[in-house]
């Protein structure tokens, strides 16, 4: 191993190992790695912590899927109660900018794909011209169409109206004299009216999916 190389490890244990102990704290190598400005890269970090940990150094303690480090105290050094406190409170604290972390990832993730899934501007501009195209068939279609047409002789139309209106009239004359019929056979007929019907082989508007009311709406 290259004489910088070993320099380089023991400045990364030194000044991991001095922090931990400055701070008292528990640390994720994530957060070492930012706390110590990036000087030391991640691989190394988790190496000087796995081999602090390997020394007794330091602890390593895991949660889930985290592990985070805290230096060994001094015999001497016993921390009081309230000094446990405070060390169960900042894995606590770390423990929820974990979860905390974890759940904007997963909100990012989603919002990513999302954005992945939707057209780009050379699609969306791809798209415009196609109906932009589409609707200038449409109405260069429509126009053909009106200047094919024939106009409607005004005399043919006065004789279908004339028609309808006598159809119509015909069948509301019919109608009522059916319904008439059934109504008077009904007050003596022990069965109920539809099965009056029925035995008549008698076809309702109804029954047959048409509406009187509605083609007269037409006129």
């Amino acid at each position: 191993m290259g004489k910088a190389k070993i320099s380089k490890e023991a400045d990364a244990d030194t000044a991991v190992l001095e922090y931990l102990r400055r701070t008292n704290r528990p640390y994720s190598a994530v957060d070492l790695f930012n706390n110590l400005k990036k000087v030391h890269g991640q691989t190394q970090i988790k190496k000087t912590l796995a081999g602090l940990a390997e020394r007794g150094d330091i602890k390593e303690k895991e949660y889930g899927k985290q592990k985070v480090y805290v230096v060994v105290q001094d015999e001497n050094d016993i921390p009081s109660a309230e000094g446990l406190q405070k060390l169960d409170a900042d894995i606590k604290e770390m423990e929820s900018k974990v979860l905390e972390s974890t759940t904007a990832n997963k909100g990012q993730s989603a919002t990513l794909n999302s954005l992945n899934g939707q057209l780009t501007n050379e699609a969306l501009g791809a798209e415009l011209e196609r109906l932009r195209a589409e609707v200038a068939r449409n109405r260069a279609r429509v126009e053909e169409l009106k200047q094919n047409s024939e106009p409607l002789d005004p005399n043919l139309k006065e004789r279908v109206e004339k028609d309808l209106a006598n159809a119509l009239s015909a069948w509301r004359k019919r109608r009522k004299i059916c319904t008439n019929m059934l109504n008077d056979i009904l007050e003596g007929y022990p069965k109920s009216k539809k099965e009056l019907i029925e035995a008549c082989d008698v076809e309702t508007d109804e029954m047959v999916g048409v509406s009187l009311e509605g083609i007269a709406a037409l006129q």
